[in-house]
C-alpha cells in the first residue's frame, strides 16, 4: 500500500460548502490517479527504486500546463525527481502538493470540470477547463481495464464554437493524434458530451463523457 494513501485526510465537513468540498475531492482524486499510485507502475522500477524520469517528468509537466499558474506548486516535485527522489518520497510530496493546490482550487479563474466516460471501449477520466467563453482545454487518461495500458493519456485543445458544441484537437505529446467532435446533452441531474473521436489513422470511435450536477450548481 502506498505510504501516501495512509495519511489521514481532513474531512470536508464543517464550514466548507457542499459543492466546494465535492469539487475539491474531484480535483484531488483525478490528479492523484494521474500522478501516483498504481497508474505509474509502468514508469517505476521497484527493484532499483528509480523512475523512467523522462516519462514521469513529462506527466508532471502536462498537469502544470493544464493547471496554469497553480501548477507552479509541482515544480519541487520535478526538481526532487531530478535529484534522485525515491517512489515513497515522490508519492508523499505529490500528495501534499495536490492538497496545497486544492486548498485554493475554488479560487481558480476557470476551475476544471471532471467527467467519466468512454472512448471506444476504453473507460477514461476527463478534466476540462474553459479558459474563456470559446477556448477549452482538457486532459484524459484511461482507467483500467483498457486495451492500451495504464500509461495512456492525451491532452485536448479546442473551442466552444457555439452553445452545446465542442471541437478538440487531441495531442499525445507534440503529435496531433485525433479530432474530437462533441454535442451537449442534459438529462435530469446529468450533463453529458457525446460525439466522435476521429484518429489521425482515419478510424472513428465513440467519445462520450458525463458528470452529475449537484444541488446548487
Amino acid at each position: 500500500v502506498s505510504a501516501a494513501l495512509l495519511i489521514p485526510v481532513q474531512s470536508n465537513a464543517g464550514p466548507m460548502g457542499y459543492g466546494e468540498g465535492r469539487e475539491r475531492n474531484e480535483f484531488t482524486n483525478f490528479f492523484e490517479g494521474f500522478l501516483y499510485g498504481p497508474r505509474i507502475d509502468p514508469l517505476w522500477d521497484d527493484r532499483t527504486d528509480t523512475p523512467d524520469l523522462e516519462r514521469l517528468d513529462r506527466r508532471i509537466q502536462v498537469v502544470q500546463s493544464f493547471l496554469g499558474p497553480a501548477g507552479a506548486d509541482l515544480l519541487d516535485l520535478r526538481e526532487g525527481l531530478a535529484l534522485g527522489m525515491g517512489r515513497q518520497e515522490y508519492e508523499l510530496n505529490a500528495f501534499f502538493a495536490l492538497r496545497e493546490i486544492s486548498s485554493f482550487y475554488m479560487e481558480f479563474d476557470s476551475p476544471a470540470q471532471f467527467y467519466h466516460g468512454y472512448t471506444g471501449r476504453d473507460q477514461m477520466k476527463v478534466a476540462l477547463r474553459w479558459l474563456d467563453s470559446n477556448t477549452v482545454i482538457g486532459l484524459y487518461y484511461f482507467a483500467p481495464p483498457n486495451r492500451q495500458g495504464a500509461d495512456h493519456y492525451a491532452m485536448l485543445e479546442g473551442v466552444n464554437p457555439r452553445t452545446g458544441q465542442l471541437y478538440f484537437d487531441e495531442y499525445d505529446g507534440p503529435s496531433r493524434t485525433a479530432e474530437v467532435f462533441l454535442k451537449k446533452q442534459l438529462s435530469n441531474d446529468t450533463v453529458s458530451w457525446q460525439g466522435t473521436r476521429r484518429g489521425s489513422d482515419g478510424r472513428s470511435e465513440r467519445f462520450s463523457i458525463w458528470r452529475h450536477l449537484r444541488h446548487g450548481y
